[in-house]
């Protein structure tokens, strides 16, 4: 089954997340969901799409004034600077699956320092559980006792560069506030303390959404999916074992995979080639399918469409680190394989079409 994902992984985690941030303002347009891939959202087209379970939007968490007194007069709000592509954008998929509130701000259609400043609210109502299954791995955060008793975060100073980053349970929600580039620590702190205040005053809707049927079935282990030496030969590489997925940052996004079946592989660490190799398969994802991919891209995040994989598929590599994927939609089904450049976006792809293959698909 999907392994729990160890605090190790963390630096690997962190390199994939920082490709997202780096070079957002040199950034293409999308390419076609429904290119030579295949059609962009197959399905029911009538279904509807889910939405946040919170008795508040966006606009109602702080006013638009007290954040620009955090961050600056240029902020605005945006959407959140996430192109898909790997595990990392999929699990926020799978937060939006779950009732998700999610909202953005930031000064990037026109900033005004060295480094944007922004402003990233996630909120998972019904999550105590997740919270509890994630609680230890809260170490790297000081307590925050004046935010309540399940409250860490800080802010920091970085040289010129002010950040602060908050995870809180406010009654069954999980609550995740990041603030960068703040003008002052104080500042800062209001923003935080009125989030949570409005999220504890609001209610939980129950979710009208449900996972629309599918012809294919996630197996529930991981060795149904690809056995370690499968895996090994797809990439012509000896010793390849099962590990730990790695952990994702903010803890937050792993309960966003708490659908999905999620795997990873890699030879011995003091290997002198490493191949980390991960799939992770999340049901009912199809309707995000076009408007992820319809996102702008970061010039240093290019990918092509793949053909022969799936309904749609698409492929790339980082140029600004070692890190590639190949994302396939089937049936409704996401799947994300990713690797580095070692292993190469065609081994990528054949580990996609084994994980095709465990799900039933057939063309």
């Amino acid at each position: 089954m999907s392994t729990p994902r160890g605090l190790s992984q963390l630096f690997v985690v962190s390199a994939v997340v920082g490709a997202v941030v780096v070079g957002l303002a040199a950034c293409s347009p999308g390419p076609d969901a429904g290119g030579p891939g295949g059609p962009g959202n197959p399905g029911d087209s009538d279904a509807a799409l889910p939405t946040p379970l919170l008795s508040i939007a966006c606009a109602d968490l702080v006013p638009l004034e007290d954040i620009r007194v955090a961050l600056g007069d240029a902020v605005e709000p945006d959407a959140f600077p996430v192109e898909p592509g790997g595990t990392w954008p999929l699990s926020q998929v799978g937060l939006a699956q779950a009732g998700a509130l999610r909202c953005h701000w930031s000064d990037a259609a026109d900033q005004q320092g060295e480094f944007a400043a922004n402003l990233e609210v996630t909120a998972l109502p019904d999550a105590a559980e997740a919270w509890k299954s994630w609680h230890d791995e809260f170490t790297y955060l000081p307590a925050a006792p004046g935010l309540g008793d399940d409250a860490y975060g800080n802010c920091q100073t970085s040289s010129d560069y002010r950040y602060c980053q908050f995870g809180i349970l406010v009654g069954s929600t999980w609550l995740r506030v990041d603030l960068d580039n703040a003008l002052n620590p104080d500042t800062a702190m209001a923003i935080v303390e009125a989030v949570t205040d409005a999220v504890g005053a609001a209610s939980v809707a129950d979710s009208a959404w449900r996972s629309p049927a599918s012809g294919l079935s996630v197996p529930v282990d991981c060795d149904l999916l690809a056995t370690a030496e499968e895996v090994g030969a797809i990439v012509a590489t000896e010793g390849m074992a099962a590990r730990e997925a790695s952990l994702l940052m903010p803890l937050l996004y792993n309960a966003g995979l708490a659908e999905a079946l999620d795997c990873s592989w890699s030879n011995a660490y003091s290997s002198a080639q490493a191949m980390p190799l991960g799939v992770t398969v999340l049901p009912g994802a199809g309707w995000a399918w076009e408007a992820e991919w319809a996102k702008p891209r970061p010039d240093s995040r290019p990918v092509t469409a793949r053909d022969g994989l799936g309904e749609a598929a698409f492929a790339g590599c980082a140029g600004d680190q070692d890190f590639c994927h190949v994302d396939v939609l089937a049936d409704g089904v996401w799947i994300s394989v990713t690797g580095n450049s070692a292993a190469g976006i065609d081994a990528l792809a054949t580990l996609a079409q084994k994980a095709l293959d465990a799900l039933g698909y057939a063309d």
